[in-house]
């Protein structure tokens, strides 16, 4: 493999985990409140969190694969070595509280979780809902997290083992089978669900993530290239997006079944979130990274994979509470935005102080890139 001289894009930008707290506030509106709110005819919440958090991933996974890559070519590690500290790191940072969550579901016998227990045990819930039509009620959510393990499983394969001088090419062609298969998708008549909740339905923003990480790579210091392609995703992605949030309002839910809103929708997302994920990651003044990088946004970005895991599960969990001690069902709205956000926040902080940062801590056993 071709040595690439540049720094990889691995250091830490404090204002990612602003961004992580930003996409997580946006999932918390799009399920807190109810489905024919005026804030939810607006914007929708739930698919640019969704995205931001996948150009997140994108973006930083494929740093790291580049760091890794450019220690293969010095000669400092193989690449089975730094497949493997990857795929170890990766393990420890997200299984543990997911399958404490999907044996919890199994044990009490709540039917989404125990009813498709061999699609959760494998990272695959998303594909038994899109092809094989499962009903998994408050666990739904739970197909993101399948979409991002399976490009894990993927991406560090194309990364470490392809030439360098194409990865830019691999990455962009990522967005074009996703936006492809987006748009055959609507035009066969295919639900939302079925067109966007499995991976091949969100390498528009895994794949713009990918291209910005390859870009700085390639930059270096100067940031040019990187700079230019902010501005490129910019310029293209808000006009998109405002068309698709104004044809929203007006059309109301049902644009999300149709071919004006579901493509310029997902594709200016997730350019506006890549030209985010660049803002966040340069110097000099700046107020939004000035508020992404305030102690509190960034604390809850930090704990965001914990909130988002549990958050639904607050609704299943009320109306259990309801029904069995005869209390009205808690509505959908402001209240239940504000104090099941709450409670989410509470649960995760204790998640990470006793079972995350503790299990995160044992990377340290797998230094990563592993020297050979």
């Amino acid at each position: 493999m071709a040595a690439v001289a540049s720094p990889s894009p691995v250091a830490f930008y404090p204002a990612l985990d602003g961004l992580r707290a930003l996409a997580m506030f946006a999932v918390l509106i799009s399920h807190f409140f109810p489905d024919r709110s005026a804030i939810q005819r607006a914007f929708h919440w739930g698919r640019f969190g969704v995205l931001l958090f996948f150009v997140l991933s994108g973006f930083l996974i494929t740093g790291l694969l580049l760091r890794g890559r450019d220690a293969v070519a010095r000669g400092e590690s193989t690449a089975g070595g730094v497949f493997r500290a990857f795929m170890v790191r990766r393990i420890l940072r997200i299984a543990p509280i997911y399958y404490l969550v999907v044996l919890v579901g199994w044990w009490v016998g709540y039917g989404p979780i125990a009813d498709h227990l061999p699609w959760h045990l494998t990272y695959t819930g998303n594909i038994a809902m899109t092809y094989f039509g499962a009903k998994l009620a408050q666990a739904t959510h739970l197909w993101s997290l399948c979409v991002e393990e399976q490009f894990y499983l993927l991406w560090p394969l194309v990364v470490l083992f392809v030439p360098a001088r194409w990865l830019a090419g691999v990455a962009l062609s990522l967005v074009v089978v996703s936006f492809a298969h987006e748009g055959y998708g609507t035009v066969q008549g295919r639900t939302f669900e079925q067109t966007h909740l499995v991976l091949q339905g969100c390498m528009d923003a895994l794949g713009l993530g990918a291209l910005l990480a390859v870009t700085m790579h390639k930059d270096g210091p100067t940031g040019r290239s990187a700079a230019a392609f902010s501005f490129f995703a910019a310029g293209v992605g808000a006009p998109l997006f405002f068309f698709a949030q104004g044809f929203r309002y007006q059309v109301g839910l049902s644009a999300t079944e149709q071919l004006a809103y579901r493509l310029p929708g997902d594709i200016g997302i997730a350019l506006i979130s890549t030209s985010l994920v660049f803002l966040a990651t340069q110097t000099g003044p700046s107020i939004v990274r000035s508020f992404l990088e305030l102690a509190p946004v960034r604390y809850v970005g930090r704990i965001s994979y914990g909130i988002y895991l549990y958050h639904l599960f607050l609704i299943a969990i009320g109306r259990e509470v309801a029904s069995r001690y005869g209390y009205p069902q808690f509505p959908k709205g402001l209240s239940m935005f504000l104090l099941y956000s709450a409670i989410s926040i509470l649960i995760a902080t204790l998640s990470w102080y006793l079972i995350e940062a503790p299990i995160n801590r044992q990377k340290r056993r797998f230094p990563y890139p592993p020297r050979s």
